[in-house]
C-alpha cells in the first residue's frame, strides 16, 4: 500500500505521525517531548474513558458518585473526574461531559455493550465538533487483535511491540 502526503499518517509537517509516542530527537540525538502532542492524547485519553463506559450518575452536582456492574469503570470515571475531566449525565442519547469547566455534549449513534464472545465494548459517538468517533476498550487480548489490523502503517509494527512492551511492564506493576 502507498501512503501519499496527505495521508492521515503523516503530519501536517510531512513527517511521519507518532501512534506510539510523543517523544523525537532532535539533530543531535537528544531526545525532547511533544507536549503538545501529549497533551492531545491526553484529553483524546480521558475522553474515551468518560464516554465508553456503562455508569450511571448518583448523587448531587457537587458529589456525584458513580454506580455500574464494573468496579474498574467507576474507578476509572471517576479519577478522571479528580483530574477534572467529569462525567455528568448520560441518557440513550447523549453523554454530557465537563472538561476542565467546559461543557461538552456528545450524541451517542451505538453502543456495543461488553459482551463476553467480544470482550470489548464500543460506542460511536458524534462529538461537538461534529466528528463521528468510535471509542473502543476491553481486554486486552481483545485489544490486541484489534490492533494488529493496523500492521499496515508505517509504524505498525512499532506499534505491536510497544503495546506489548507497556503491556507487560504494567502487568508486572500489578
Amino acid at each position: 500500500m502507498d501512503f501519499q502526503k496527505d495521508s492521515p499518517s503523516y503530519s501536517e509537517d510531512n513527517s511521519k505521525y507518532d501512534y506510539v509516542t510523543v517523544c523525537s530527537k532532535d539533530r543531535d540525538g537528544q531526545e525532547s517531548i511533544n507536549y503538545e502532542k501529549l497533551g492531545e492524547l491526553m484529553y483524546e485519553f480521558f475522553l474515551s474513558i468518560c464516554v465508553c463506559h456503562s455508569l450511571i450518575v448518583e448523587g448531587g452536582s457537587d458529589h456525584p458518585a458513580y454506580q455500574g456492574p464494573s468496579p474498574d469503570e467507576v474507578a476509572l470515571v471517576d479519577a478522571a473526574r479528580q483530574l477534572g475531566f467529569e462525567f455528568k449525565q448520560r441518557s440513550s442519547k447523549h453523554v454530557n461531559l465537563a472538561f476542565h469547566g467546559h461543557r461538552l455534549k456528545f450524541e451517542i449513534l451505538n453502543v456495543l455493550e461488553f459482551t463476553s464472545d467480544r470482550r470489548k465494548m464500543s460506542v460511536v459517538a458524534r462529538g461537538p465538533d461534529g466528528i463521528i468517533r468510535l471509542f473502543c476498550k476491553g481486554a486486552d487480548s481483545a485489544i490486541i487483535e484489534c490492533l494488529r489490523e493496523y500492521k499496515f502503517l508505517p509504524d505498525g509494527d512499532d506499534l505491536m511491540e510497544k503495546t506489548n512492551e507497556s503491556l507487560t511492564d504494567f502487568a508486572c506493576q500489578g
